[in-house]
């Protein structure tokens, strides 16, 4: 079912509803805010980076009035994600979703990942998921339904050669969500992953990227179909396909990502 709003066209399953988006000023946190606002939803918006997400928000409200939000949040630290989430109840009394786009930047061969990495890798990759979980779930269990959703790259599902931080941790933050959406599903507590590629770098222009526009609507409408796992684009869910499940068929699919990879390292010093 769709409305519509000042000319713009919404849809019924977001108009209203009480979202959190942290993570906001990656290129996909901010796509998947500009969606959900398009959508009709209120959006809370958490991420570190205080003076991005507030020209950001400011932004948003020029289209949307009243409907986005700044909440500067560091998701490593649990007293912010308790907050971020306690902003929406207290002002709107209920949260219906919570997606996570925040990611530690984190690919480089081994040789050259300090414990510091490891640790902060570790701190926003997963422990964020689990300190803004832990502050959503309560609210969502009383309110008797919700959404939670954890958006990442996809060495969290297809682990990536020169990726070792990335992959561990981000696969670690989607094995927790694969548990908890069995655990929650009779409390109809939707947990859904989404392993996407390429749109979570910062400081692109605000509504000028298409690939990442193209990425958040795959998610929502992931969500909606209570997919499990959501992957994008096209391509990435033919080349998972592809390796399977079959040891052979996937040593030799990373195999031969790794020496591409390692090639470009060699003749250009980086393989992305």
């Amino acid at each position: 079912m769709m409305r519509k709003e000042g000319g713009a066209v919404m849809s019924a399953e977001y108009a209203g509803k009480v979202c959190v988006v942290t993570g906001a000023v990656s290129r996909i946190g901010r796509a998947l805010a500009a969606e959900l606002l398009r959508r009709g939803a209120v959006v809370y918006l958490g991420d570190v980076s205080e003076g991005a997400l507030v020209s950001m928000v400011d932004a948003f409200n020029l289209v949307h009035p009243g409907r986005a939000f700044a909440v500067p949040t560091d998701v490593t630290q649990p007293l912010d994600a308790q907050r971020m989430v306690d902003v929406a109840l207290s002002r709107k009394g209920r949260l219906d979703a919570l997606m996570m786009a925040e990611t530690a930047p984190c690919s480089v061969p081994i040789g050259q990942v300090l414990s510091e990495s490891w640790r902060y890798a570790i701190d926003v990759n997963l422990m964020g998921v689990v300190h803004m979980v832990e502050a959503a779930l309560p609210p969502m269990r009383a309110q008797g339904h919700g959404r939670i959703a954890l958006l990442m790259p996809l060495s969290g599902l297809m682990p990536a050669p020169f990726e070792a931080v990335c992959s561990a941790t981000h696969a670690a933050a989607r094995a927790l969500m694969e548990s908890l959406r069995y655990e929650l599903w009779d409390e109809k507590i939707q947990c859904t992953s989404a392993c996407l590629d390429g749109v979570f770098a910062p400081d692109f222009e605000l509504g000028a990227d298409r690939t990442a526009e193209a990425a958040a609507k795959a998610v929502l409408e992931g969500i909606s179909r209570n997919e499990p796992v959501v992957i994008w684009p096209e391509e990435s869910r033919r080349t998972v396909d592809a390796c399977g499940p079959s040891t052979d068929e996937r040593q030799a699919c990373l195999l031969k990502d790794a020496r591409t990879r390692k090639a470009g390292m060699r003749t250009k010093g980086a393989y992305i």
